[in-house]
C-alpha cells in the first residue's frame, strides 16, 4: 500500500493537485486534495498485501462528480507505480503533467 500511496502522490505532484489532508488508518489512507475547481478525496485501501482498492472521487462544487478528473487520477498513479517497479522515476518537465509513452 505505501507503494501505491507514494506513486498516488507523485502523479497529484505532475497534476499539480495540492494535497491538504493525508489521514492514516491500520489498513486504509485518506488524501484530499484541490484545484481551483476540485476537491478530490482519494481512499487506498490494504485488501490483501499485494492488492490495494483505489478510489477516487473529483467533486466539482457540491453537486457535480467529474469522473474523467478521477480516471486520470488513477490512470497517473498506474503510470507512477510501473516506473517506480521498472526503478526509473518520470521527472516532470514544467508544463507538462503526462509522463513520455
Amino acid at each position: 500500500m505505501e507503494e501505491v500511496e507514494r506513486a498516488t502522490l507523485e502523479a497529484s505532484r505532475w497534476m499539480a493537485l495540492k494535497v491538504i489532508r493525508r489521514e492514516r488508518e491500520h489498513n486504509k489512507i485518506e488524501l484530499t486534495a484541490v484545484t481551483r475547481v476540485h476537491t478530490i478525496y482519494i481512499t487506498l485501501e490494504r485488501l490483501t498485501p499485494t492488492l490495494t482498492r483505489m478510489s477516487v472521487n473529483a467533486k466539482r462544487g457540491f453537486v457535480f462528480k467529474d469522473k474523467n478528473t478521477a480516471f486520470e487520477i488513477i490512470y497517473q498513479s498506474e503510470i507512477a507505480l510501473m516506473g517506480f517497479a521498472r526503478g526509473n522515476e518520470y521527472q516532470a518537465q514544467p508544463g507538462s503533467a503526462r509522463p513520455p509513452s
